[in-house]
């Protein structure tokens, strides 16, 4: 029973030895070094910023890549280039045990800037913008929807020095709206930077094909109209076009449009008009190189009393291409007839409007009766598929004409002795490849 005393006291002793040290620096919680966030992605160039950490001590910070940012003392970050670091914040309490934090930091590229947009053909744009020397590429968004939430199509660009490009096979006559953003490769995946502003560019409307002519208009396209306009209402007249001294173009030649009085006299004949018996009534048709003259006039002038082009029909092709206008060669040299060609003989020349399969070729003149299509026979002298083509062209479109002079066949002959013109593509533009269309695809792109 007596010891029972003993042992009470031993126990109130030792809880009174341990309660002091309970509350002691060993046994209290450990400070915590508190953060804003565990992440930032900033762009290139940003402004220098603060990790907002905070402790009751001294802080250390220490960044797993400089090249890409750096921290200072204060806990300053400079953002240096692009890709990712880990900022670690370390703090060491009063027991000098060693507290530690991670911050993530990734940096992308600037916001892009676009810088032009232009629509120069149908169905395409060209798009330009700000080159970004941090950046690995850019992607390129386009869409007709101004939100971008349907129909949105990318086009990435995986070269940096890359700033244009062009977009085709859009819609014609359609509003886009685009957006670029650069992008850098961070393991392995990209990153990309801000999207620049929207712009918003109407692709450029197909144009509707020429189907009449166009005074001074310089295209081959345009001739071919031009010299379709006296076609089947034009007498053929000897004189006709000239002046009245015989020496050059007179006033019709030199006059944008066609006289009425071509188609007064025209309406005045019947089948037996012989041009024999209406010499010189230079006001009431055209001759061949009056026919010939008043074409070129009417593509290269846009105002009536210029300079004129009547030549004598033998010499035209030639004396044209000592003009500029195009190419001569020689009757014995030439080999192919394509549409728009000036073809020269002795005494008469003509228009060429292409070759069909067989060899034979499609011809626009003012022979008598006229100025009407006419084909090349073959060399045995047999209808031609162009002839063929000629008649049929005549009978449909200009039915009274025809009825009255269906004779649209001229000899092979008109081939060999024909000294030829080609136009150079500089002075006459030739955007729908006329020159390379046949004589039966010249005809439907003359006669929609």
């Amino acid at each position: 029973m007596k010891k029972r005393p003993i042992l009470l006291g031993a126990l109130i002793l030792f809880a009174a030895l341990l309660l002091p040290a309970a509350t002691s620096p060993l046994f209290a919680r450990e400070p915590e070094i508190k953060i804003k966030k565990a992440s930032y992605t900033k762009a290139y160039k940003s402004k220098t910023f603060s990790l907002g950490v905070s402790a009751k001590g001294t802080l250390q910070y220490k960044s797993s890549n400089p090249k890409v940012a750096k921290i200072n003392r204060s806990g300053k970050v400079t953002v240096l280039s692009c890709g990712k670091t880990t900022i670690t914040v370390s703090f060491k309490n009063k027991s000098s045990r060693t507290v530690n934090r991670k911050v993530t930091i990734k940096v992308v590229p600037k916001t892009a800037k676009l810088t032009s947009v232009s629509s120069k053909s149908p169905g395409s744009l060209t798009v330009s913008w700000s080159r970004q020397k941090e950046a690995d590429g850019y992607v390129l968004e386009y869409s007709t929807d101004a939100h971008f939430k349907k129909q949105v199509q990318k086009r990435v660009i995986k070269k940096n020095s890359t700033t244009r490009t062009t977009l085709k096979k859009l819609k014609a006559g359609k509003k886009y709206y685009l957006r670029v953003k650069a992008y850098t490769t961070i393991g392995g995946k990209k990153s990309y930077g801000a999207v620049s502003k929207c712009r918003s560019k109407k692709t450029a409307s197909t144009p509707r094909p020429q189907t009449t002519a166009q005074p001074g208009t310089r295209s081959l396209l345009n001739l071919l109209l031009t010299a379709k306009v006296p076609l089947g209402h034009t007498m053929y007249v000897w004189g006709g076009g000239w002046n009245e001294a015989d020496t050059g173009a007179g006033v019709e030649a030199v006059s944008i449009g066609e006289s009425p009085r071509w188609y007064t006299f025209y309406e005045m004949q019947n089948s037996s008009y012989n041009y024999q018996n209406t010499r010189y009534q230079i006001h009431d048709g055209l001759d061949c190189s009056g026919y010939v003259g008043w074409v070129i006039y009417n593509v290269l002038e846009r105002t009536n009393g210029q300079t004129g082009y009547v030549e004598k029909a033998t010499g035209m092709a030639e004396s044209f291409s000592a003009k500029g206008f195009g190419s001569y060669t020689p009757s014995w040299r030439v080999t192919d007839w394509k549409p728009g060609d000036i073809m020269s003989m002795k005494g008469h020349v003509w228009i060429s409007l292409g070759m069909c399969a067989d060899g034979s070729v499609v011809l626009l003149h003012a022979s008598p009766p006229g100025v009407l299509l006419c084909g090349t026979t073959l060399a045995d002298g047999s209808k031609s598929e162009a002839v063929t083509l000629a008649e049929s062209y005549m009978r449909t479109r200009y039915p009274d004409w025809y009825a009255k002079y269906p004779d649209c066949s001229r000899p092979a002959s008109y081939l060999s002795a024909s000294g030829q013109m080609r136009w150079s593509t500089q002075f006459l533009s030739d955007a729908e490849q006329i020159q390379n269309l046949s004589a039966e695809e010249a005809l439907k792109r003359m006669f929609p």
